[in-house]
């Protein structure tokens, strides 16, 4: 028990309700502590943030505290150890560990994470006690905020928004609620909506560049196998929870489209990937709550194969909107958790319908009935693996590909190309600045420009790049050949 706040002139037992306060203003000091370390002291609107956000914790909880000493609200605590909490939490820490060998901003990025999960602890708390209910005390925030690291979070600039971020989902969650099976539960996945929302909000006011979200989509493939660790660390909570089928049905209706897709156009529908790695977590992460997923099995798998065909419908718009792609497995999870009564009452009817013939060994055990799905989405993960449909080294990460594609007269492939290399050459990639060089010398998707691509060959040159020099310096060589003035005999006759 911890140990009660000294007030003087206060009953005992009101010293007793007040102690529990020290839960938020120990959040709040932890935050301020966070806010000293050399990450945050780089960036001083990242310490006002952390500052801002101990502050609405230790104010809200002021004011809470005013309310119990009146006898307004009751200051309680419950210990509340759910399963999948920590199990998720722990699994999605591992992603971190993997990925953070491979892309150094993670690494820096750690104490930002433990400071978001202090701020939620002490929003939950505040959320909690002014609805008059004890804090439920457990490892909830951990899943929310790492899963939504996992896909977003705002530069040091802008990192209240952030904060921001993580409060909107916490109260959604505690808000927007629904009756189901007998008992409110809340509509959204905390993390997913929020997610979405300010995804839109990004998306809508184009101020997508304030955040790490592209460089988190394209720095998760660094790893070599990070498909299988994202695959093994799937399958355990597959087993654990019985949500194999949003998984599978998800990847399935993403896999089959691409091949179609693959084989009749040349090139692949995600640009560099058949199944990239951020849509590989979305339908391991973001879809996969059992508390805002369907109940039934074929509601299961009607949800996955929504969730899988929304990504596909959404990166095609957004490409063609020409707003960053990333935020295709973001923006439809809300819209699939508020349809999961219909799903079930959909699935229900198709049950109702149509009588399948059981399966020996397998009908009417859940827990067999999983086991069945789970070999059946690892023989497909298996096919893709080997197939190199999920790979680092996919061959729409390649340039070759797609120089063949433009040269082929794709245009897609063409637009591509050019759009990639002049990203990565602004970015100061050599390599993309020399292969640029290259695209616009041979007119690849657009008119030949001979003075452009010596210009595009010097900067991959300055850059490092011995064959940008040596590309350079063949220009220059021809530029000075063509500039010399033909000599001419005294009769006026040109040399042969």
């Amino acid at each position: 028990m911890l140990p009660s706040l000294v007030v003087l002139g206060l009953p005992m037992e009101t010293r007793h309700r007040l102690s529990w306060l020290l839960l938020p203003a120990v959040a709040a000091v932890v935050l301020i502590g966070i806010s000293l370390l050399p990450r945050a002291q780089q960036s001083t609107a990242l310490v006002w943030s952390l500052w801002g956000a101990a502050a609405a914790i230790a104010l809200n909880a002021a004011v809470l505290g005013i309310g119990a000493r009146r006898g307004a609200i009751e200051l309680g605590v419950t210990v509340d150890i759910k399963r999948t909490h920590w199990v998720q939490g722990l699994l999605q820490a591992s992603i971190y560990l993997y990925w953070g060998q491979f892309w150094a901003p993670v690494v820096s990025h750690a104490p930002l994470i433990v400071a978001q999960i202090v701020f939620l602890y002490g929003i939950d708390m505040v959320i909690a006690w002014s609805r008059r209910r004890p804090v439920r005390l457990g490892f909830g925030p951990f899943p929310i905020v790492l899963s939504t690291n996992l896909f977003l979070w705002f530069r040091d600039d802008w990192f209240f928004l952030q904060f921001t971020m993580l409060a909107v989902g916490a109260f959604a969650k505690d808000l927007i609620t629904w009756e189901r099976d007998g008992k409110r539960a809340h509509i959204f996945n905390p993390s997913a909506f929020a997610l979405a929302l300010f995804s839109f909000v990004l998306i809508v006011s184009d101020t997508t560049a304030i955040t790490w979200g592209p460089q988190i989509a394209t720095t998760l493939i660094r790893p070599e196998l990070f498909y299988v660790h994202l695959f093994l660390l799937g399958i355990v909570v597959q087993y654990l929870f019985r949500v194999t089928l949003v998984t599978l049905c998800s990847a399935g209706a993403i896999f089959l489209f691409g091949v179609i897709y693959e084989n009749a156009t040349g090139v692949f529908w995600f640009v560099t990937a058949s199944l990239p790695a951020s849509v590989f977590i979305g339908l391991h992460l973001l879809v996969t709550d059992p508390a805002t997923s369907p109940r039934s099995d074929l509601g299961r798998a009607i949800f996955g194969l929504l969730y899988g065909v929304s990504v596909i419908v959404l990166f095609g718009v957004l490409e063609w909107l020409g707003d960053p792609t990333f935020y295709d497995k973001l923006l439809s999870v809300p819209l699939l958790n508020l349809a999961v009564p219909w799903i079930d009452r959909f699935a229900e009817a198709i049950r109702a319908r149509v009588k399948l013939p059981p399966v020996p060994g397998i009908s009417g055990n859940a827990w067999r009935s999983n086991v069945a799905y789970m070999t059946v989405w690892s023989l497909l993960f298996l096919y893709m693996w080997t197939s190199g449909f999920v790979s680092p080294r996919h061959l729409g990460r390649q340039y070759t590909f797609w120089q063949e594609s433009c040269l082929a007269q794709n245009v897609r492939g063409c637009r591509y190309l050019h759009e990639q290399l002049t990203e990565d050459c602004t970015e100061g990639e050599a390599v993309a600045c020399f292969n640029l060089g290259q695209a616009v010398d041979l007119g690849l998707g657009v008119p030949p420009d001979r003075e452009r691509a010596s210009e595009l060959w010097q900067r991959s040159c300055e850059l490092g790049s011995e064959r940008g020099c040596a590309a350079a310096g063949r220009a220059r060589s021809d530029q000075l050949r063509s500039a010399q003035p033909r000599s001419v005999d005294p009769e006026g006759k040109a040399p042969d």
